[in-house]
């Protein structure tokens, strides 16, 4: 599950308990994936929607375009390289490509991983931005 973010594992433990009192069947490998199908619909987006209001109070212009289309990007590819990533740094004009890379690992989006490549704390969060912030 990547981190065991609280919050997350208790929006997946409803998701869960809703199959099972809705299927009244028992908890198997197809009602954990119908519950992290449903923890992405549209009703839960008063749990998501702060996360990716909060960057456009943490970074402007062509800085949040960039973070907004690295985030869009590793929800759809699982992971981001140093080349795409600081390709994308100079497509907006972002000198400050790893200070603005150490915001979004210290609040929590992000983590680089053993490989050095950047990936969602939450695979969770990451389905919410494939299916809702991307386009």
């Amino acid at each position: 599950m990547g981190w065991l973010i609280p919050f997350h594992l208790q929006l997946i433990a409803q998701e869960i308990i809703e199959v099972y009192e809705t299927n009244g069947e028992s908890i198997d490998e197809k009602a954990i994936d119908q519950a992290f199908e449903q923890i992405v619909h549209s009703r839960n987006k008063p749990q998501f929607e702060p996360y990716f209001a909060r960057l456009k109070t943490l970074f402007k212009g062509s800085e949040y375009a960039f973070v907004s289309e690295v985030l869009q990007y590793i929800a759809r590819n699982d992971f981001i390289i140093g080349d795409v990533l600081y390709d994308t740094g100079v497509k907006h004009s972002v000198e400050e490509v790893r200070r603005t890379m150490d915001i979004l690992e210290g609040d929590g989006y992000l983590f680089r991983s053993e490989d050095k490549n950047y990936r969602y704390t939450s695979p969770i969060l990451q389905m919410w931005c494939r299916k809702h912030i991307c386009k």
